[in-house]
């Protein structure tokens, strides 16, 4: 089965739905709820779709999505790999750029807020 056969399965609907209710059916790059996918961070060779850990699945927008993958290569792991050090930083660094994201839409909409009044 490739993989476009596998995003037709009940299994991938499921685990689709489960990572959006995660994210509250929002954009965890925008916030937009318009258009929503759901991004692979990280492939695993020989896994199917929604055999993927849910820490490497994020909800996307269209857009965000398309952005996402024209600026990112997406890693391709074994299953019985060890993730090598560069790895292991990546990981990190999207965990930080993330949390940095969700504090800047914070901090707009405070300032939003202020400045209204």
């Amino acid at each position: 089965m490739n993989y476009k056969e596998q995003l037709q399965t009940q299994e991938w609907k499921t685990k689709r739905i489960s990572i959006m209710k995660r994210d509250s059916f929002t954009c965890c790059r925008c916030a937009s709820k318009d258009k929503l996918q759901v991004h692979h961070k990280r492939y695993i060779h020989g896994a199917k779709a929604w055999e993927i850990d849910n820490k490497y699945l994020i909800t996307l927008c269209e857009k965000c999505h398309q952005k996402e993958h024209s600026i990112n290569d997406i890693t391709v792991t074994s299953k019985n790999k060890p993730k090598s050090r560069k790895e292991r930083n990546d990981d990190r660094i999207g965990k930080l750029k993330n949390t940095l994201s969700k504090r800047d839409k914070e901090l707009q909409k405070r300032y939003d807020k202020l400045i209204a009044g």
